[in-house]
């Protein structure tokens, strides 16, 4: 009887857990398909305060971060990289409906004439002939520097080019390395120099330009160089045509120096890069600190005096981000403004080109001679013509600038000391402030993120397949957690797309500008471990992003100024985000906010071409 009543109830007991199992995964319904959604209106802001969220997910690097890599593309990965992926707010979505039609890719209506292929926009006026310089003050040496010095007969580009040869031989051969460039051709520098400095013996220089040394991000095509995107995995033949930046540039007879380091597939925002061919460029501020990334490398040249032009990229602040730990100056214009043709970037609807200088009036230089219509590109095509009007004018009286305070005061406190101060400077000289509310500001850097990765993950992802090993663990970490992107969260980021540009459509109506400051916090420091393995820090990447997210997801003109220093001696600087094609007035706020900034120290790591 005893095995009897044993038997019974060990079928009745499997009974109950069979029929338990069943409803729990076949019959129950989901606690996605149950889950209260909150329906937004349509064009009506649903949340005015402000509401970025800080991320809870732990800092990696060294074999902690090759352990975490190692276990999020294991079997428990899915687990992992959704458990991540939720902490980071990602799935902040699937709780909202959002009835909004999606922008998937960005076009922003002007009026006044539309620009033509190859029209250049006028910049005399922005050429100094002879500038004032402190002896007792640090200065860079600007583009017009260069130019007078050759039509002086001062000095000669091929002089030039035996300098900057050297200097980055010396960046090479200092500890630790400064990694500003990855790939430099002596032969080639010399070719155009000497090319350069015939043509000025003969007085048929080409442009401003001419001679000038430049240098490119390893992201675009630049004869006869690798675009290896800062990885191992890309660029294993040479490249046989420029990309389109880097054509115009060359056919304005700059001096190609060769191209810069970056973050791996651009996917960071320190520029630690452990890879073999790249390595981490250093901080010519503080070599024991990050450049900021993506565009680590044409900042820390440009930081360091190697040249005083190079050009980045921007999906989520790789132009500004580094120029900002880096004590420079970087824009970002609007998109399709500046052709990406040659490009190894795949996140269309966010990315941006623009030129990293040492000053405003280099940036839109330039910017002017880079910018317009390209027919391979076809975001370009449709703009209005390029201009840099009033630029010189110092006069704000007539200009409008809006700021969040919520918004700006999400920094440190020397950064605000500085920023507010700057701010100070632009009333001073006329301008008046406004107080704005930027609304759903969480929901558009949650749709940046969702938009951009999602744009990029199907080229990563193949790479990934075929080159698993070679690729860093941070660049495996992130493709694991986009996994967990869906095709709903991709539609309705492009929703919030169309809210946020709606709103600012609003500001913009009220005000020329808004402001905040470049980044919320300094370049970080190297930790150990980092350049080994790399390093993956939600926290930096996200505070890094602050300012940065809201000018990709809309495309909107942005551009980075510096205004002070911490009190470790790091770069701190100001953001202007302007309407979409209005870079003229952009930058003639930007070469008021640069007067206001103090004396800079000289760069720890720097060297001088003139």
């Amino acid at each position: 009887m005893d095995n009897n009543y044993i038997h019974i109830s060990t079928v009745v007991a499997s009974t109950c857990i069979l029929m338990t199992t069943v409803w729990f995964f076949a019959i129950r319904r989901s606690s996605n398909t149950r889950r209260r959604v909150v329906k937004r209106p349509v064009g009506e802001a649903s949340c005015r305060n402000y509401n970025i969220v800080k991320a809870t997910v732990p800092r990696f690097s060294g074999l902690t971060l090759k352990f975490a890599t190692t276990l999020s593309n294991s079997v428990l990965g899915g687990f992992i990289s959704s458990v991540t992926a939720s902490e980071a707010n990602l799935y902040l979505f699937r709780n909202l409906q959002l009835d909004d039609i999606p922008t998937y890719q960005p076009r922003f209506p002007f009026s006044g004439p539309q620009a033509k292929v190859n029209e250049k926009c006028a910049t005399d006026n922005l050429v100094l002939k002879k500038q004032k310089r402190s002896r007792k003050e640090f200065n860079y040496h600007s583009v017009s520097e260069f130019h007078q010095a050759y039509l002086s007969g001062e000095v000669t580009p091929s002089e030039v080019a035996e300098d900057a040869i050297e200097a980055i031989q010396m960046s090479e051969a200092r500890e630790p390395k400064l990694r500003a460039f990855i790939e430099y051709n002596t032969f080639e520098i010399r070719r155009m120099a000497k090319e350069s400095s015939d043509r000025y013996s003969k007085g048929t220089w080409l442009s401003v330009f001419d001679g000038v040394p430049v240098a490119f991000k390893n992201e675009l095509h630049c004869v006869p160089y690798h675009r290896r995107a800062g990885s191992e995995c890309f660029g294993s033949e040479q490249s046989v045509e420029d990309a389109a930046v880097v054509a115009k540039m060359r056919a304005a007879g700059a001096m190609i120096l060769g191209v810069t380091n970056m973050h791996e597939f651009g996917l960071g925002t320190t520029g630690c890069n452990p890879g073999k061919l790249h390595g981490t460029a250093r901080n010519p501020y503080n070599t024991n600190h990050y450049t900021g990334g993506s565009s680590s490398g044409s900042s820390a040249a440009v930081s360091s005096g190697l040249c005083p032009v190079a050009f980045g990229t921007d999906a989520g602040g790789s132009i500004r981000i580094p120029s900002s730990f880096c004590g420079i100056v970087g824009l970002k214009a609007t998109l399709g403004r500046i052709s990406y043709y040659g490009g190894a970037g795949q996140c269309y609807s966010c990315l941006h080109c623009g030129p990293i200088c040492s000053s405003v009036r280099d940036v839109a230089l330039a910017y002017a001679l880079v910018a317009g219509p390209d027919p391979r590109d076809p975001f370009t095509v449709d703009q209005p013509e390029v201009t840099l009007q009033n630029f010189d004018n110092i006069d704000l009286y007539n200009i409008k600038i809006g700021i969040d305070w919520h918004f700006f005061r999400d920094c440190d406190k020397e950064i605000l000391s500085a920023c507010e101060k700057a701010v100070k400077h632009l009333e001073m000289n006329g301008a008046k402030i406004i107080d704005i509310e930027i609304p759903e500001l969480e929901e558009a850097r949650i749709g940046h993120i969702i938009t951009s990765i999602a744009e990029m993950r199907p080229t990563i992802m193949n790479v990934l397949c075929d080159h698993y090993n070679k690729i860093s663990c941070e660049s495996r970490l992130n493709m694991s957690a986009a996994s967990n992107i869906s095709a709903t969260d991709f539609v309705l980021a492009n929703k919030q797309r169309t809210r946020t540009i709606n709103f600012l459509k609003d500001i913009y109506q009220q005000v020329d500008v808004i402001i905040t400051p470049g980044t919320p916090i300094t370049a970080p420091e190297i930790q150990p471990g980092d350049l080994t393995y790399g390093t993956f820090d939600t926290d930096t990447i996200i505070d890094s992003m602050r300012y940065m997210f809201l000018g990709d997801f809309v495309g909107n003109p942005c551009l980075v100024v510096p205004v002070g220093f911490s009190q470790k001696g790091l770069p701190i600087s100001l953001q202007i985000h302007g309407r979409w094609w209005e870079e003229d007035i952009v930058l003639r706020i930007g070469n008021v906010v640069e007067m206001a900034c103090p004396p800079r120290p000289q760069p720890e790591v720097f060297y001088s071409l003139l």
